[in-house]
């Protein structure tokens, strides 16, 4: 399948409507095929000559029996697809980047086709008792993992409690979400410069707070009656 890319390298491809003289491919069986006296068997997707001398695979052979050497960064495609059909006809040379990108194509035509045929049954199976069960067997064999506890020390308020696995080896643990975050307050990581709306100084103060003004108008404003802005 070429229809996605359009090959403006140097590619050479025999024109199926003249078959001129030379040596042809002799199917043998589904999985052996032999060219110019070597025999070929189907080794994965290829046919291939492991045992003898020169080019092991059939379709590069037929290639350059046919139109000589390879260049080092060309691949020789089957325009059909079908890896079987290795008749000099149905062989095209081209760019090793544009080959792999055609194959890129197909191949994820097919994950797209195999999401749409398994997805529905893979989700009525997981819903289903067997997958049900599965799926508490799984849970069984993990639960006293996901459950495990040890001692350890809050980097907040010192507080001894049971930490969870997850946190148990970590240099900084919380006892609470509370120390957690009173402990973030206080690094400082969420501050950011606002201008006092009193005096205009500069001051710190945390991103998620309303306060609007400095330290040194802040008491001012709490000796006056005038409740403060939130810390």
């Amino acid at each position: 399948m070429l229809a996605r890319s359009s090959f403006s390298c140097e590619e050479r491809r025999m024109d199926s409507s003249e078959r001129p003289d030379g040596p042809r491919v002799h199917v043998v069986s589904a999985t052996c095929q032999e060219f110019e006296g070597r025999r070929y068997y189907l080794c994965g997707k290829y046919f291939q000559d492991s045992v003898s001398d020169g080019e092991k695979r059939l379709h590069r052979a037929v290639w350059i029996a046919w139109h000589g050497a390879i260049q080092g960064d060309h691949h020789v495609h089957h325009v059909d697809g079908d890896r079987s059909n290795n008749q000099p006809e149905n062989l095209l040379c081209l760019p090793g980047d544009e080959h792999n990108r055609e194959h890129g194509y197909e191949r994820a035509d097919e994950i797209a086709e195999m999401g749409r045929t398994y997805q529905s049954r893979t989700k009525a199976w997981h819903a289903s008792d067997a997958g049900k069960q599965w799926h508490q067997e799984q849970y069984q064999k993990t639960v006293a993992a996901l459950r495990a506890t040890a001692p350890a020390a809050c980097s907040c308020c010192g507080k001894q409690f049971a930490a969870s696995s997850t946190v148990k080896n970590s240099d900084v643990k919380f006892c609470s979400k509370a120390c957690k975050a009173h402990a973030r307050r206080q690094s400082g990581f969420d501050n950011v410069t606002r201008i006092c709306g009193k005096c205009g100084a500069s001051f710190e103060a945390n991103r998620y707070s309303t306060r609007k003004s400095c330290d040194g108008c802040f008491p001012a404003r709490r000796s006056r009656g005038v409740l403060p802005d939130s810390a």
